[in-house]
């Protein structure tokens, strides 16, 4: 993680972050410690379909499939009251699970970092809900059985893989306070792309406008379809693929 700038950005969003991730700036000082890294594995009983909350307000987060179990992650911070939080319920076939960082009262140090890198298992059906405040956010949907992704990004950048997401209907949300989304959308994907920009543009790749929103040149009719509705207060939208048909 670039330390300069996520201070930075720590300090021009000192007033948002005070609201939206309950840590309060100002005051004492928060210390920073060494650097500690901790795992953390966590498996479902009779679940098969699972909604996880990621709830993150200073941090780099790395989100993809691949895991043995439901959770496989491992968190790198040196706030010593950044320190995660894991719980998870099961009723019936449905479990829940929240993944989510202390909050801090106080001004942080500088030096202040974090990453976390959250693998999920490719068998098990996923509603996920990302809430970050300050960070880059990566997620790579490649292997998922996702059926509904959101984020809501405070400040940083969103970069979304769709990978395979496209062999099912998805619907996808993305809110971004400050910050530029990146999509990468694989070939033979259906896409419908609906972006609210506030300050910013949209570079829509090989996708084609049409009834307002920005599609590929797959038809409905050539199977699923992944919505992607984007919201951006201050950033670009970019669109990497798919190739355009000849």
């Amino acid at each position: 993680m670039r330390s300069a700038y996520k201070t930075l950005l720590i300090s021009a969003l000192a007033v948002a972050m005070a609201t939206s991730t309950g840590c309060i700036y100002g005051g004492p000082t928060v210390p920073v410690g060494e650097m500690v890294t901790e795992t953390s594995t966590i498996s479902v009983t009779t679940a098969e379909s699972v909604t996880v909350v990621v709830d993150v307000g200073v941090c780099d987060l790395v989100i993809e499939g691949g895991a043995d179990t439901l959770l496989d992650a491992e968190f790198t911070y040196n706030v010593p009251s950044w320190k995660p939080t894991i719980a998870y319920t099961e009723s019936g076939s449905h479990g829940t699970l929240t993944v989510r960082q202390s909050t801090t009262r106080g001004s942080v140090g500088r030096g202040a970092d974090c990453d976390w890198h959250l693998r999920f298992s490719d068998d098990i059906a996923l509603t996920i809900k990302v809430d970050t405040g300050v960070g880059r956010s990566e997620l790579d949907l490649t292997g998922l059985m996702l059926t509904d992704l959101n984020v809501d990004a405070g400040v940083g950048e969103v970069i979304v893989e769709l990978g395979n997401a496209g062999d099912h209907d998805v619907t996808i949300g993305i809110d971004s306070g400050v910050g530029d989304v990146v999509l990468h959308i694989p070939e033979q994907t259906n896409v419908v792309l609906d972006c609210d920009m506030g300050i910013g543009g949209v570079d829509a790749g090989s996708l084609v406008k049409r009834d307002g929103a920005y599609v590929t040149h797959i038809t409905a009719e050539s199977g699923p379809t992944v919505r992607i509705n984007v919201d951006v207060g201050v950033g670009d939208v970019k669109v990497n693929g798919p190739q355009p048909r000849t």
